[in-house]
């Protein structure tokens, strides 16, 4: 039941009349023979590995099997399917990034903290922890013809969470006050984290304020490493 709810908005889009003229139709008939949702949605993954190759990016034998107006409609559907299963609707899945950004700000606590603190993650991880934060959060993705909400959507993945996604938490001495300011930047561009009062930034206390403001829907108790731990075995294993 998990499975189908956090999918149903993309399988709209997968048994459309437009994927079907738009995306199947003209992809079958470049290869030859009749594609699958699952072909043209590996197909798709296929070219966008080789477009970034240093020696395929120019020549790229699996984007020319797919035509310019069926790139749109791809990526959409890939929008659909990553914002419903790691984003907003999947409320457990990214409460459980609290534990990571609570981690990220004990790096603080040092009295000489270190000059680089660096950690190394998969979009699974990083994606919550945006989510968290609230970054771009849009109105629901739910599929649509209407020209203008599908073109003007703000939430676009692969503009959100590109190949090298990078989340940093700057942190500037402030003179006129006793906290200093934490700057939070998604790929390299400094990003409003709707819980921090200032346009300057963030303080380190405001941010301490998402973790201990987290419930973890499974066990319904304030952000704890154990806690979240059990929450994400229980997740896993009702899926």
């Amino acid at each position: 039941p998990v499975t189908y709810e956090l999918n149903t908005e993309r399988i709209k889009l997968q048994k459309s009349k437009h994927y079907q003229m738009l995306v199947l139709d003209p992809i079958s008939e470049r290869v030859g023979f009749s594609m699958t949702v699952e072909d043209a949605e590996g197909l798709y993954d296929l070219c966008n590995f080789e477009h970034i190759s240093p020696t395929e990016s120019h020549n790229s034998s699996f984007c020319d099997l797919i035509p310019r107006s069926a790139f749109a409609l791809l990526d959409y559907e890939r929008d659909l399917s990553r914002y419903y299963k790691s984003s907003y609707p999947n409320k457990l899945g990214y409460e459980l990034s609290c534990v990571v950004l609570g981690d990220v700000l004990k790096q603080f606590d040092n009295e000489e903290p270190a000059a680089t603190s660096l950690r190394f993650a998969h979009s699974e991880t990083l994606v919550p922890l945006i989510t968290l934060l609230g970054i771009n959060k849009d109105q629901d993705i739910n599929y649509t013809w209407d020209k203008q909400e599908f073109w003007n959507r703000t939430t676009k993945f692969s503009q959100l969470d590109p190949f090298a996604t990078n989340l940093g938490f700057v942190v500037f001495r402030n003179s006129s006050s006793e906290e200093d300011i934490i700057k939070v930047f998604l790929n390299e561009r400094e990003v409003k984290i709707s819980a921090c009062v200032s346009e300057e930034g963030c303080t380190r206390s405001e941010l301490l304020d998402i973790v201990r403001s987290t419930l973890v829907s499974v066990t319904d108790q304030p952000c704890v490493m154990e806690r979240a731990l059990q929450a994400m075995a229980y997740h896993f294993y009702k899926r």
